[in-house]
């Protein structure tokens, strides 16, 4: 939660629960990464995507201006379609998709945990024998 920040999201309480418990093992440098990787899926899906729909909302750049003619990433079956590139929108009106919990789940099938039980165990022994200060 604490580095996904203000980014705009759909995850609940529910998701990141069940996201703490599948990142048993993992660094907080691991946790940064799959953070990372889950925020770059919203780029990519702008990226690839072959449809857009328009929508009315505040610029990006500039939330305290409204406009109407945004554009997002949809599913070419979706209501308001139209067949697009990114390459010919105006990149001032394009709005990102927000990060959602499957987008992490994605993250962590390429992102291992580096910390084993191992590591565990000699961690709470050397605090055990020396205390958090060493």
């Amino acid at each position: 939660k604490l580095h996904i920040g203000s980014t705009p999201h759909d995850l609940t309480r529910e998701n990141f629960d069940e996201l703490a418990e599948m990142s048993k093992g993992y660094s907080g440098s691991d946790i940064n990464i799959v953070v990372r990787q889950a925020l770059m899926e919203a780029v990519r899906t702008i990226q690839t995507a072959t449809h857009f729909r328009r929508k009315a909302g505040p610029l990006p750049m500039e939330p305290n201006t409204w406009v109407e003619d945004l554009m997002e990433p949809c599913a070419p079956n979706e209501p308001g379609a139209e067949p697009k590139a990114l390459r010919d929108i105006d990149p001032t009106r394009v709005v990102p998709p927000n990060v959602k919990f499957q987008d992490f789940v994605k993250a962590m099938r390429t992102t291992r945990p580096s910390v084993s039980e191992e590591d565990l165990t000699s961690h709470v022994k050397f605090t055990n024998d020396y205390g958090q200060e060493g």
